[in-house]
């Protein structure tokens, strides 16, 4: 029988007053400072005062690269600009190349091209297990990350021309490719006046270099919140685990650097992750109750999660009185923690409490408003229900993993569901 854990147990004041003395405590959690370690240290101990198992992970990585790369792009750009105006179009181009590929590859992708060009730092992820009070026959991932972001100056005034803050630089950068090529390659050719255009793209590449601020920000909703959750899911189910599922809860360190704790999870528990039935559901940016939503997309939306995944656990929230739509990821949104289990292969889905929009108003997220006052009452409660349904429905029916050819039997499967080779399963 599964174990049942009732919604009027959830302590949202217990997960706020926990919220609320981690900010005081951790206001600045940079990735690989003693801010951020001591905040997962805190997470690890707050864990087992719950009852749990913790324990805490290093890794190493460099947490500059994911913004600091804009320079580099800044300068290739100048560089390149000065060899079109000098009569060199060859080398310009693969100036402007190099720096596409730059932001392609870490901005879009949030792969590690540049990162060997930055310094490294030991970081570290927290875990926390609660086994199952029977046979294990599914092992469910909740995750969310502790480390918080640099300030961006884009957001703190005029949100409303972020994406033209954003993308700006890379469409001056791909034209001056495109054009210095074509001129190289003898297909036409251009006039001073092209040049003087392409000078007014250094402006935004510059503010490209200058994205973000040396200090960190509170990161209340993006993510600290969602920590404060997990511990109140390792209170509830310590002393009632379910009884088929075994729960394992995780905070990742590094996720504004790029998804680089999740990555380095994943690569150091890849037998274990595919050796046994998991589910992953990852938790980021909680804000607003009207925002609350599951996501089947990532990185920027090129990267497709588990749909039937979400469509069951938007079922089972729905049964609980709690709505949570189900959306793709806007172009421009970023990544989630979420990312680095799809690319194993693993069904995923990502919850959040953020408008998922490219043109936003009133972000707080990645600026210095974002403390406990930004993160509503509602959407931490609904979104512990939704979690807790979801996890006492998986324990009492289980959920199938699908390998290429073979369906494990735990669970059913919706009708027509395929194997999707980017991560998860596609309804």
């Amino acid at each position: 029988m599964a174990s049942r854990v009732i919604f009027e147990r959830i302590e949202v004041r217990r997960i706020k007053a926990l919220l609320e003395e981690w900010i005081r405590r951790f206001p600045s959690r940079l990735a690989g400072t003693p801010g951020c370690d001591e905040a997962g240290a805190a997470i690890e101990e707050a864990f087992r005062q719950a009852g749990t198992k913790a324990w805490r992970e290093s890794f190493v990585c460099s947490p500059d690269a994911f913004m600091g790369y804009h320079v580099y792009v800044f300068l290739l750009y100048a560089v390149g600009v000065v060899f079109l105006a000098y009569g060199w179009p060859v080398v310009a181009g693969l100036c402007f190349l190099v720096g596409l590929a730059m932001d392609l590859g870490e901005f879009v992708l949030f792969l590690p091209v540049v990162d060997r060009f930055f310094p490294r730092r030991v970081c570290r992820n927290v875990i926390a297990e609660i086994p199952a009070a029977g046979e294990e026959r599914l092992v469910v991932y909740v995750c969310a990350h502790h480390d918080a972001a640099r300030e961006l100056p884009y957001l703190k005034r005029r949100q409303v021309l972020y994406p033209l803050k954003v993308l700006g630089g890379e469409a001056f950068t791909l034209g001056a490719a495109l054009c210095a090529l074509g001129v190289g390659l003898g297909w036409w050719t251009l006039g001073p006046g092209w040049v003087i255009f392409f000078v007014l793209g250094i402006p935004f590449l510059f503010q490209r270099a200058t994205f973000v601020f040396r200090h960190g920000v509170p990161g209340a909703g993006d993510n600290l919140v969602a920590c404060a959750m997990l511990v109140e899911l390792a209170r509830l189910y310590a002393r009632r685990p379910p009884q088929y599922v075994t729960l394992r809860l995780v905070s990742f360190d590094a996720e504004e650097s790029g998804l680089r704790g999740s990555a380095a999870f994943v690569r150091r528990h890849r037998d274990e992750l595919q050796g046994t039935p998991v589910v992953v559901l990852n938790i980021d940016s909680i804000y607003r109750r009207e925002d609350l939503q599951i996501l089947v997309s990532d990185i920027n939306g090129l990267l497709l999660l588990s749909g039937e995944l979400a469509s069951r656990v938007a079922r089972w929230a729905e049964e609980a009185g709690v709505g949570l739509p189900v959306r793709r990821m806007t172009f421009g949104g970023g990544g989630t923690d979420a990312a680095s289990f799809a690319r194993a292969g693993l069904p995923t889905i990502s919850l959040i409490g953020i408008a998922n929009r490219m043109i936003r108003r009133r972000l707080v997220y990645h600026t210095m408003a974002d403390l406990p006052p930004a993160v509503e009452d509602e959407a931490v409660r609904d979104l512990m229900k939704a979690l807790l349904v979801g996890l006492r429905r998986l324990d009492e029916e289980g959920y199938a993993v699908y390998k290429e050819g073979k369906t494990v039997p735990k669970g059913g499967r919706d009708e027509g569901a395929t194997r999707d080779r980017r991560g998860g399963v596609r309804g």
